[in-house]
């Protein structure tokens, strides 16, 4: 099956990496604990490939871009995930487009960009968004599944409908997302609700305590998890509602928390959002990596002190997989619309 489909019809919305600061997911984007003199040297790298990078054919890119699997070189790859590619490809290119892919980055992950002729999108989900219990995931049924799903180069409806969104290109474009998606069309297999009050339906939510953030990362290999926890200072998140109405959230406890119902998972889609995207993350000032009983000793203290030296995403060169990450903010959260305007304070 052909990937690229080239024409008005073509499909977007995810995450805006580029606004993410100057490296992100790729959130979370992809590259969130590099340091500024890797990145800067990454860059360095691209500007002297582009020219080789945009000799590649968009119609040749493969959808398995698993570095396992696939011939082209890791920069080549990495650039081409995070957008870097497209960017440069859109800037001589006005006819429209959409592609998608699968890649292992962070984690295994599908991959959507279109370009209506004006904007460049992106679309971004990890494949282990399709199991609710990550704990109890066979990996033989994950890494079967991704075979399925990269041998059959399409990603499924579900997975699409869980997607972060977002505009990347131009950055200075005052285009909605909602709208640009809408004129892209292809959208009746997406959860998406036109967006009638384009200023109204998107809130920033921000934590007004300190230290009242928490994140779980579950990382799986064979029958092992991993879970890795860390505390942040205070986070900030742009939450988009489907009926242009305020959040609802689910209060909750958080895990090993006081038993306090004042907490919500600000990474999920329930009652009427529709889409989250993280802002900041501040000051990690608690990091802790949860191991099983039964895991080596020996391989623990190398894996923590790997972690601490280079990033949890070392965990992918002792082939982990992450298969989950969860959010929680908890105490006095504030909720403001798009004209900065305060108009709740939850647990006030």
């Amino acid at each position: 099956m052909n990937h690229v489909k080239k024409g008005p019809k073509a499909l977007p919305h995810q995450r805006n990496w580029r606004s993410w600061g100057s490296v992100k997911k790729y959130n979370s984007p992809l590259l969130l604990r590099l340091t500024t003199h890797v990145y800067l040297s990454k860059q360095i790298r691209f500007f002297k490939k582009k020219d080789y990078m945009l000799k590649i054919k968009l119609e040749d890119i493969p959808f398995n871009l698993d570095p396992w699997d696939c011939e082209l070189d890791e920069d080549v790859i990495e650039n081409i995930t995070s957008g870097d590619y497209f960017i440069e490809y859109v800037k001589n290119n006005p006819k429209p487009f959409q592609i998608t892919f699968a890649a292992f980055v962070n984690a295994k992950e599908y991959f959507l960009y279109a370009w209506d002729g004006e904007v460049l999108i992106a679309g971004n989900v990890e494949h282990g968004t399709l199991y609710e219990d990550f704990e109890e995931i066979p990996m033989e049924e994950y890494d079967e599944k991704w075979r399925e799903i990269t041998q059959s180069e399409e990603i499924p409806d579900e997975l699409i409908e869980e997607m972060d969104w977002g505009l990347i290109y131009p950055e200075n474009s005052t285009k909605d997302l909602n709208s640009i998606i809408q004129s892209i069309k292809k959208i009746e297999n997406l959860n998406i609700v036109e967006n009638e009050y384009p200023d109204k339906i998107k809130f920033i939510v921000e934590t007004l305590d300190k230290k009242s953030c928490l994140k779980h990362c579950f990382w799986k290999k064979d029958e092992i998890t991993i879970l890795s926890i860390s505390y942040f200072r205070t986070a900030k998140y742009e939450i988009a509602t489907s009926d242009n109405d305020f959040p609802n959230f689910v209060l909750e406890s958080i895990p090993e928390g006081d038993g306090k119902i004042d907490s919500i998972k600000i990474n999920s889609i329930q009652n009427n959002i529709l889409s989250y995207k993280e802002l900041e993350l501040f000051d990690e000032w608690f990091y802790e990596t949860i191991f099983p009983e039964e895991f080596d000793n020996n391989e623990k203290s190398k894996i923590d002190q790997d972690i601490e030296e280079q990033g949890e995403d070392v965990l992918k060169k002792y082939g982990f997989n992450k298969l989950k990450t969860d959010m929680w903010m908890w105490g006095r959260i504030e909720i403001k619309n798009e004209l900065n305007k305060t108009i709740k304070v939850l647990n006030d």
